[in-house]
C-alpha cells in the first residue's frame, strides 16, 4: 500500500479538525509581526491552516519539481554501486514523502486539491519545465539540487 493510500485508509486519523492548529504558529511567517496580534482568533486558525497548507505544498514542490529529477538524472550516470543504491533509495523516500504530503491536503482541504496536487503554488507550464529541466541537469545547475536539500532539512525541523 502506497503512503496516500495509507493515510486515507486509516480511519482514526480520517476526521481532520478544523478548530485546531495545523502547524505551530511560530512557524508562520506572519506570527512574528504586530499585526498577528490585530488578527481575531477565527482570522488567526485560518491563516495558520492555510500556511500548513501551502507549506505541504512547497515541501512536494521541492521534493517533485526539482529534487527527483536531479536524483533521477544522478542515477542515469555511472555511479558506484553503493552510491547508485543510496540515490535509487532517496528517490524512493522522496516519492512516499510526497504522496503523503499530498494525501494530508487533499484530506484537510478536499475542496482544494480534488483535482490538482497544488493550490496555492501556481507556475505557468513553460517555467515548471525550465526548472525541471535545469534540475535534472544537477552537475550543471547544482544550485537547485541544494536548494530542494535545504528544502527537506527545513522539513525535518517542522
Amino acid at each position: 500500500m502506497n503512503a496516500a493510500a495509507t493515510i486515507a485508509a486509516e480511519p482514526a486519523r480520517a476526521a481532520i479538525d478544523h478548530a485546531r492548529l495545523f502547524i505551530a504558529e511560530e512557524f508562520t511567517p506572519l506570527y512574528h509581526t504586530p499585526a498577528f496580534r490585530q488578527l481575531a482568533g477565527d482570522a488567526r486558525l485560518r491563516y495558520n491552516q492555510l500556511h500548513a497548507l501551502y507549506y505541504n505544498e512547497q515541501a512536494a514542490f521541492f521534493e517533485q519539481e526539482m529534487l527527483s529529477p536531479a536524483l533521477a538524472a544522478l542515477l542515469r550516470k555511472d555511479l558506484p554501486a553503493s552510491l547508485a543504491e543510496g540515490v535509487r533509495e532517496f528517490f524512493g523516500e522522496e516519492q512516499r514523502h510526497t504522496a503523503m504530503f499530498r494525501a494530508l491536503n487533499l484530506r484537510c482541504a478536499p475542496h482544494f486539491y480534488a483535482r490538482e496536487p497544488y493550490y496555492f503554488i501556481r507556475m505557468a507550464r513553460p517555467w515548471r519545465k525550465l526548472i525541471t529541466g535545469m534540475a535534472s541537469r544537477p552537475t550543471t545547475f547544482p544550485l537547485l539540487l541544494w536548494l530542494a536539500l535545504l528544502q527537506e532539512e527545513r522539513s525535518l525541523y517542522y
